[in-house]
């Protein structure tokens, strides 16, 4: 092998070597945008916690309001004022409920996020390898 055959597999590693390292960039940026998703599902449901906790304690102090409204103003606690209460009490418990469902619909989208991210990264340090290695084949057959 000539001056120009090794300065020619010397140009091949080179350019083997780059396509690994961009490969293993690549892989470690989705690795990393893999965590930042997992965070985010993290925060959002100790968000929607505390906004469930929130939202139960409003309702409480509403339904605490009605209830005394009710008694400074007379009304027993039988027939409509009663059906009331419990209407107003179901539509706070499926506010609630909405809430965690909605908190957990959007957890699972950053969790989902996560799995693509960390198949991308797999896919980024492959595709990497298999592009050396074609530049490497490549680069014997002109030897050759």
């Amino acid at each position: 092998m000539g001056m120009g055959g090794a300065l020619g597999m010397l140009g091949t590693g080179m350019s083997a070597m780059g396509q690994m390292q961009a490969g293993n960039q690549a892989a470690s940026a989705h690795g990393y945008n893999a965590k930042v998703a997992l965070q985010r599902a993290d925060a959002t449901r100790t968000s929607g916690a505390l906004s469930e906790y929130q939202m139960k304690k409003r309702h409480a102090i509403v339904m605490g309001n009605m209830v005394a409204m009710s008694a400074k103003s007379g009304v027993s606690f039988t027939g409509s004022p009663i059906m009331v209460m419990k209407d107003s009490l179901a539509n706070a418990n499926l506010e609630v409920m909405i809430g965690r469902y909605n908190t957990e619909v959007e957890a699972r989208g950053y969790e989902s996020q996560a799995k693509i991210d960390r198949r991308m990264a797999s896919n980024a340090k492959s595709s990497g390898m298999m592009n050396a290695g074609a530049t490497i084949l490549g680069g014997v057959t002109q030897l050759v």
